[in-house]
């Protein structure tokens, strides 16, 4: 089983490596219902790396509910910067009036991050490029959050920084320590 969001890139790249007969998409607990593999069969799921852990927790425990002898992936397979990002979107919601998200509308983990700060009752968008913001949301506002999907470049979230601090000359930029900033990818053996 494949969990994961339909259609996204990454789940239409690793289907091409598995026999179409072998793979079920769970994007749901719907899908999970509508499983007809035999529960007393060892089965084994994969996540879609830009999942969080906690966007696919109840999922998983629909899946070990149902199949006793599910086999999980190493935890290594969720993707550290989405959940990193998440948990800080979660941190700005319960500081900020508003967040705003530099990604693409189309990347799964920068539209699950403004989703996050929606459910955390924060005021949320999504922006591809600083031009696109209209700083008339700004009004009215004391803090205004700000993140990025996984592969945004840093150079625009600087550039959406200098773009507000040109309307509100006055305003202080506070940054949030990086969790991500000790993980070192070590060079692969050849």
């Amino acid at each position: 089983m494949l969990i994961g969001h339909k259609g996204h890139q990454e789940l239409i790249g690793t289907a091409g490596y598995v026999d179409p007969q072998l793979l079920h998409i769970v994007e749901d607990e719907a899908d999970i219902r509508e499983l007809t593999i035999d529960p007393s069969k060892t089965v084994a799921y994969l996540t879609q790396t830009t999942l969080s852990v906690t966007e696919t927790k109840e999922l998983i425990e629909r899946l070990k509910e149902r199949f006793p002898k599910l086999v999980a992936p190493p935890r290594e397979d969720i993707c550290y910067a989405t959940q990193n990002r998440q948990d800080a979107v979660k941190e700005l919601a319960r500081k900020c009036d508003l967040i705003i998200i530099c990604g693409s509308p189309n990347s799964s983990n920068s539209n699950r991050l403004r989703e996050t700060g929606e459910q955390e009752g924060a005021e949320s968008y999504i922006i591809d490029f600083p031009e696109e913001l209209d700083v008339s949301i700004l009004r009215g506002k004391e803090r205004i959050g700000i993140s990025s999907g996984a592969s945004v470049p840093r150079v625009i979230v600087d550039r959406l920084i200098d773009k507000i601090k040109k309307s509100y000359p006055s305003a202080e930029v506070h940054e949030m320590e990086d969790p991500e900033k000790n993980i070192v990818f070590p060079l692969p053996a050849i």
